[in-house]
Formats: C-alpha cells, sequence, structure tokens
C-alpha cells in the first residue's frame, strides 16, 4: 500500500501559514507604498491580505478600531523592513508577535 503525496509532504501549521501571508502583505505594502512615493499610485489591484491575516490571529471582530491598529502595525513593520529575504522574514514575526500580544489585550479586556 503507498502513502498519499500530502502524507509524505510536511504540511506547515498555523503559525507558520500566518507568517507567511504577513511576509506577503507586508512585501505588497512596501512596494505599492514605494511606487506611490515615485508618484506611480495609488492602484486599485494591490493584493490585500488583511482579511485573512486578522481571522488568522482571531482580530476579525469587524470594529475599525481593530483595524486601524492593525493598519498601522503593518505600514511600521513595512517602513522597517530591509528587502532582502531574511530581513522580511524577521519583520513577518515582529509583526505576527505583536498581533497576538494585541489579541491577548483585547481578550483580556472583554473578561
Amino acid at each position: 500500500m503507498s502513502k498519499s503525496i500530502i502524507s509524505l509532504m510536511r504540511l506547515a501549521n498555523h503559525e507558520q501559514v500566518t507568517i507567511y501571508l504577513i511576509e506577503q502583505q507586508l512585501k505588497c505594502r512596501r512596494f505599492f507604498d514605494d511606487l506611490e512615493s515615485i508618484g506611480l499610485g495609488p492602484y486599485d489591484s494591490e493584493p490585500n491580505l488583511d482579511h485573512l491575516i486578522l481571522k488568522n490571529v482571531e482580530l476579525d471582530d469587524g470594529a475599525d478600531k481593530t483595524y486601524l491598529r492593525y493598519s498601522k502595525i503593518l505600514d511600521k513593520h513595512s517602513k522597517q523592513m530591509d528587502l532582502e529575504f531574511g530581513a522580511i522574514q524577521r519583520q513577518a514575526v515582529k509583526m505576527y508577535n505583536e498581533l497576538t500580544t494585541l489579541k491577548k489585550q483585547k481578550t483580556g479586556k472583554r473578561k
């Protein structure tokens, strides 16, 4: 009996998938911000993974305040990021940690 290809692959865990999504969103934000800074843009076709990221870190409460806080965090990390693979990944992990801290703060206030 042969094993399926899925059982042979090492699947990423939830945290790794979320960090990957954050990496992609950071790169997109940085790219489109850089285009806009030289006078090209804004673009309606900018990819947006915000909702998926918020859902993965369980911050998808639909509140404007939450989204604005998320957006500030994303802006901060995209501006701090060097355009080299390791730096992008480090910023994504920092952002993930900041979002999980925000989630803990929000759940602590509800109790």
